[in-house]
């Protein structure tokens, strides 16, 4: 038995891969997998933390971009691309 290993630099192409039978699997973002259709099975979970000084958390524009974040309609619209959690947001 033999293994091909092809490095696909987006997760789009990924997806060009597994359309045209070059690839079985692949790790890519739920979101893409629903879009386009593909099975996905959780492997695990990656945060994103930011680590910043006070004085740039309390500025203006990051305030609005993390109201944005735990608006009902931001948490709406994340869960119908699946697979992203706000719930922590500005935390």
């Amino acid at each position: 038995m033999s293994f091909y290993i092809a490095t696909a630099q987006l997760e789009r192409v990924l997806v060009v891969y597994i359309a045209r039978g070059n690839a079985d699997i692949g790790f890519g973002c739920q979101a893409v997998a629903v879009e386009s259709g593909l099975h996905f099975i959780p492997k695990l979970t990656e945060s994103f933390e930011f680590v910043m000084s006070q004085s740039i958390f309390f500025r203006r524009q990051l305030q609005t971009l993390i109201t944005l974040l735990n608006q009902p309609q931001t948490k709406q619209l994340a869960n119908l691309l699946s697979g992203y959690q706000l719930k922590k947001s500005g935390e």
